[in-house]
């Protein structure tokens, strides 16, 4: 168990992946830069889930940053232990993957409410945007 602070950067865009957390109390920010250097939250973790799943997906870095918006404490393990332990296939592979297809569920719900660009124009803005 480790303790993670207000502000705290779990990994930057592009480096590689060394630890996983899954957070106890703590929230945690999903970040990914666009072209024009602006940063859009694209995700939340907190006790429901792991901070890092392309560790799982057979990535070793990753294209967003994850930044501690909630200080508290996160269970931590080394990523690759994590990775030969899901390659079993055991029933850690199978509770990982029902994660990530909620996560994936999730988005893509997300995605579906937003309004089409016309009517984003006289809604002033997209759901998705407006439920941050």
């Amino acid at each position: 168990m480790v303790s993670r602070s207000n502000q705290q950067v779990l990994y930057h865009t592009g480096e590689p992946i060394t630890q996983v957390y899954f957070p106890n109390k703590a929230v945690v920010s999903i970040v990914t830069t666009m072209e024009d250097g602006s940063t859009v939250e694209v995700g939340l973790v907190s006790n429901e889930g792991m901070v890092c799943i392309p560790v799982i997906l057979g990535d070793t870095t990753t294209i967003t940053n994850a930044v501690v918006q909630i200080p508290d404490t996160a269970m931590q393990i080394d990523a690759d232990i994590l990775r030969s332990q899901f390659k079993r296939g055991t029933a850690l592979q199978s509770l990982m993957l029902r994660y990530v297809q909620g996560v994936i569920h999730s988005n893509s719900t997300r995605i579906c409410l937003q309004p089409s660009s016309s009517a984003r124009g006289a809604a002033g803005g997209s759901l998705a945007a407006d439920s941050f």
